[in-house]
């Protein structure tokens, strides 16, 4: 997605019904542009949770996390095994509800309840307890994970005009640091 106004974020709790169903945010659905009869594709996800793609962007996913891998090595073959069997498409109803299948309920621990959580282009079905101890768990590193992911704090930064340089941590107009 490159339109800001695509972008998901937020968390929400939905009951699950005796079928298996949750209701998609309507926020996400908006978001997503989908509608009655239109298909997600949902899989395993990271940390024991449900991943929620639409089929343009699952195509996309597949491509980053699986596309230069080579299909001779064993490790990648049970990979792309796992996930692609695990993977189902999906068809929302006409009160924005999918039907979350079984394999990826057990698997993901999801009951009576889920929470929807938005990961940018696509989002995740999680067990609430779980998540909530995920999210827990998550603060306590917060700060240190974010400055691993940003390279330890340190960045490049480029500086336009006739001082033409790059800088490290520095991103003063003089390039003394203040």
């Amino acid at each position: 997605m490159n339109n800001t106004d695509s972008i998901l974020v937020g968390e929400f709790v939905h009951s699950v019904d005796a079928k298996g169903r949750v209701a998609i945010p309507s926020s996400f659905r908006k978001k997503l542009n989908l509608g009655p009869g239109d298909k997600l594709v949902l899989s395993r996800g990271l940390t024991q949770c449900i991943e929620a793609h639409t089929v343009a962007e699952w195509a996309v996913h597949l491509a980053g996390m699986l596309g230069g891998l080579s299909l001779y090595d064993p490790k990648v073959r049970r990979l792309r095994t796992t996930v692609l069997s695990q993977a189902n498409e999906v068809e929302l109803d006409g009160q924005g509800r999918v039907l979350l299948p079984r394999n990826l309920r057990e698997m993901s621990g999801v009951g009576n309840e889920a929470a929807i959580i938005g990961q940018r282009d696509f989002f995740e079905v999680w067990e609430p307890v779980r998540y909530r101890s995920y999210l827990a768990e998550s603060e306590t590193t917060f700060d240190k994970d974010l400055a691993e992911a940003a390279g330890g704090g340190t960045r490049q930064v480029r500086l336009g005009g006739d001082g033409d340089r790059q800088a490290r941590n520095d991103v003063s107009p003089t390039g003394d640091g203040r």
